[in-house]
Order: structure tokens, then sequence, then C-alpha cells
């Protein structure tokens, strides 16, 4: 009984992700929700496959010409989603650094550059120092 149960566990385990990836990916929008569906599929296929081998007791074993095509299309499916998720997190990491750098040259050009240049009236010098300093504790609030 106990090996019935761990043979139908992995499947069934295997199925139930691909629901909930699946399910993530509808919720989801843009180009990552297909990411999510080609891993619920690929979750179902490997699910699907492990639960008729285990409940099919009349085949003993599948042909190896299965075994090795599916192998090498869940590796190509694998390879493609790996892919599109690592140039995903790519792009958010380069649009944080370019947002860090704008950020800092702003800030550069409020303390620095506007005082050194005297590109600031000097009838509202104060209320730029206020402004500025606002500013400044916003930013850092977000944090």
């Amino acid at each position: 009984m106990s090996s019935f149960l761990f043979a139908v566990g992995f499947p069934t385990l295997s199925i139930c992700a691909g629901i909930l990836l699946g399910i993530a990916g509808k919720e989801l929008s843009g180009s990552i929700s297909k990411g999510f569906s080609l891993c619920s599929f690929l979750f179902f296929f490997v699910g699907l496959f492990f639960l008729t081998w285990a409940l099919a007791p009349s085949v003993k074993d599948f042909d190896p010409y299965y075994y090795y095509a599916s192998m090498i299309g869940i590796s190509i499916l694998f390879t493609v989603i790996l892919k599109f998720f690592s140039s995903h997190i790519f792009s958010i990491s380069k649009n944080v650094e370019f947002l860090k750098a704008t950020i800092r040259r702003f800030f550069t050009f409020m303390y620095k550059d506007a005082e050194e240049k005297q590109l600031i009236n000097p009838e509202k010098d104060v209320d730029f120092r206020k402004i500025r300093l606002d500013l400044t504790n916003k930013a850092i609030e977000n944090e």
C-alpha cells in the first residue's frame, strides 16, 4: 500500500503544481505569463506521464523511445523557460541600475552643481533649500 501511495504521490504533487502555476499564469499579465503557462504544461506532462505509469498495471514499462523523447522535449522546454526568466530578471536589474544612476545624478545636481554654478536666485535660495530638504527626506523615508 505504501509503495502505491509513493508511486501516486509524486505525480499528484506535480499535477497540483501544474494547476497552481496555471492559475498564476492566468493572473499575471504580460510576457511572464507565458513562462508560467509553459511551466504549468511541463508539470502536467510529467505528472500525467508518471501517473499513467503508476496506474496502468497492464503496461509493464514504456518503450525507451518515449523516455528519451520526453527527456529531450522537457530539457528543451525548460531551457527555453529558464532563458526567458533569466532575460526577464536581467532586464529588471538593468532598469533598477538605470534608476539608481538617474537619482544619483539628480541629487548631485541639487546639492553640488546648483550651488557651485550659482543657478539658484539668491532671493529664492532659502526656499530652494527647504524644498531640497523636503525632497531628500521623502526619498529617504521611501527606502
